[in-house]
């Protein structure tokens, strides 16, 4: 495990002594401390030292905490508590950190009374040592299986409720539930969070008018939401609250959109994340919703540089899906989720794409495919070959002038086997030379794996290429990071 950032401590004195002592905390295994590691560890630590060290075991940062797992909060959280019980100052620096975060999680698989148990010894501690108020980042996630399990949920709820409202310091809240955990939204309603900068609610199955009128007010009573995701279903107009302004400081939005319909004021918004509101996964139909949803937007975010599309439904580039891009979206450097598609092939190949001016910014295209050969075969799709793909790529420049790499991630079943390539095509400063990666993966024969460069002397593939790196995709800033640029 990599230690955390210290070098601001480089003049501190005793900084050798912090690093060796963080990398004690840090090495221990699954990163708990047991009773007999505890007997070693020193006691006599300047109180600031001792802080640094909790502060080490709790990866707070915004990106980490996105995709935190409970077994990871888990991990920190028994190590912290094992610094805490160590001495009255360990505990003093520990506690606050420790109860920096807090993963309420149940799993209908799981015995709901060892979770209620949890819940009430949360809830005792918030209310009578006044926990709540280190409370940073709370996450409540419920999945419930077996239906019967709601019947014992009134009273945890009411203590979630309490938590809540004990709970004035909170930046991010996770919130994703089904139907069980509904009358948190009206609670939540209620509330003011003036800390609050990251926000991700899921609930299914649709919420009805009120509740998703009450989700909308929850949205305008706190403007300085930075970082938005919102996963459910409703009848709810969410571009009724475009009047009011909701989310003027958003910068990461992810949502469908009709919720994107709220926003109006987009100063600060750079990366959105979003599919249709209501797919019906027929092709023809999903474009053209495609279309008629991005019209309704608050037309145009001129800050956004990166949207993620969601691979399902499906959308290939076309010059009326380009011109509403451009139109909406008028500053894009990275789009992710486009479709490949032969329609995609046929439209690259057409002559038309050399007068179309838009999207001037444009650098990464991220694409995916999979299929198995059985299916499409009797639907009659037709899947466009590695070739005309590669054609298709290396005509991008014709329409982006300042565009670099395009990435395909590619997977073929055929008879419970899957075959993985993926592609690569990175253009060279002069917009007309490029090299071409191709990366290819057997699911049942790891031994054939290769990697080979397009050799344009040679006319084929050459395997083996010196210094290639496969690309990096971060899926949340929605951008194709190429390491061979």
């Amino acid at each position: 495990m990599p230690l955390p950032e210290l070098t601001y401590l480089v003049r501190t004195p005793g900084v050798s002594l912090l690093l060796s002592v963080i990398t004690f905390v840090l090495s221990t295994s699954s990163g708990r401390l047991s009773a007999t590691a505890l007997m070693s560890f020193p006691m006599n630590l300047p109180r600031d030292i001792c802080r640094e060290i909790a502060a080490a075991v709790r990866k707070s940062d915004r990106d980490t905490f996105r995709t935190k797992s409970l077994t990871e909060w888990d991990s920190e959280t028994l190590t912290l508590q094992a610094l805490s019980r160590t001495c009255r100052m360990w505990e003093a620096e520990a506690i606050p950190i420790l109860w920096s975060e807090l993963f309420v999680y149940y799993d209908s698989r799981g015995p709901i009374e060892n979770f209620e148990r949890f819940v009430s010894q949360a809830h005792n501690m918030v209310l009578r040592r006044r926990y709540g108020k280190y409370l940073k980042r709370l996450v409540l996630e419920f999945h419930i299986w077996r239906t019967n399990d709601e019947l014992d949920f009134a009273r945890i709820l009411q203590h979630i409720k309490n938590i809540l409202s004990r709970s004035p310091n909170l930046q991010t809240l996770r919130f994703r539930s089904g139907a069980e955990a509904r009358p948190l939204i009206f609670h939540s309603s209620s509330l003011n969070f003036s800390s609050l900068r990251v926000l991700d609610f899921e609930c299914r199955p649709a919420l009805n008018h009120q509740e998703a009128s009450m989700m909308g007010q929850f949205l305008l009573g706190h403007p300085k939401l930075e970082e938005v995701r919102i996963v459910t279903h409703s009848q709810f107009r969410w571009d009724t609250l475009r009047s009011d302004n909701p989310l003027p400081n958003v910068e990461i939005f992810d949502g469908n959109l009709a919720h994107l319909a709220m926003l109006g004021s987009s100063e600060h918004l750079s990366t959105i994340l979003t599919q249709l509101s209501s797919p019906s996964y027929v092709e023809n139909v999903d474009q053209l919703k495609f279309l008629n949803e991005l019209a309704l937007l608050s037309s145009p975010f001129s800050n956004v540089t990166r949207l993620n599309l969601s691979h399902h439904p499906s959308n290939h580039m076309t010059s009326n899906i380009l011109e509403a891009l451009n139109r909406t979206f008028p500053a894009l450097e990275h789009i992710a989720g486009l479709d490949m598609s032969q329609g995609f092939v046929n439209f690259m190949a057409n002559e038309e794409i050399d007068e179309l001016g838009y999207l001037p910014r444009l650098q990464t295209l991220s694409m995916s495919e999979s299929f198995d050969y059985e299916s499409v075969a009797e639907a009659g799709i037709e899947i466009p070959s590695i070739d005309e793909i590669e054609k298709a790529f290396s005509a991008l420049r014709r329409i982006f002038p300042a565009f670099r790499t395009v990435f395909l991630q590619r997977v073929e079943g055929c008879g419970g086997d899957d075959l993985l390539t993926n592609l690569q095509i990175c253009f060279k400063s002069n917009g007309e030379d490029f090299v071409c990666y191709k990366e290819t993966s057997y699911s049942d024969r790891p031994d054939l794996d290769e990697v080979e460069e397009y050799n344009p002397t040679a006319g084929k593939y050459l395997p083996n290429p010196p210094g290639y790196v496969p690309p990096f995709y971060d899926l949340v800033e929605a951008e194709l990071w190429d390491p061979n640029l």
